[in-house]
């Protein structure tokens, strides 16, 4: 997640996390964050990240119920990195 202001950064962030969680109560899905991501600050924007661990097939559900029930985060901007091979 990223915007121009830290503070809506973080904010959207946690809605989206909040969500996520939701969607993924009972699971054996974990759903970490949101915090700062290391390169908190890029090309102007401050940067959130939010992880979610389990199968695949379930975890793309959880991500996609959460999507659809938060509606538009904007001002944040919302990026999906599938299996990353690094946090930075």
């Amino acid at each position: 997640m990223s915007a121009e202001d830290g503070a809506e950064a973080a904010k959207r962030a946690g809605i989206l996390a909040e969500s996520l969680r939701r969607q993924a109560d009972g699971g054996e899905e974990d759903v970490l964050g949101p915090a700062p991501a290391p390169l908190a600050r890029l090309r102007g924007r401050h940067r959130w990240h939010v992880l979610v661990r389990g199968r695949h097939g379930k975890v793309q559900q959880i991500v996609r119920a959460a999507l659809a029930s938060v509606g538009d985060l904007a001002p944040a901007v919302l990026a999906v990195d599938v299996d990353p091979v690094s946090l930075m």
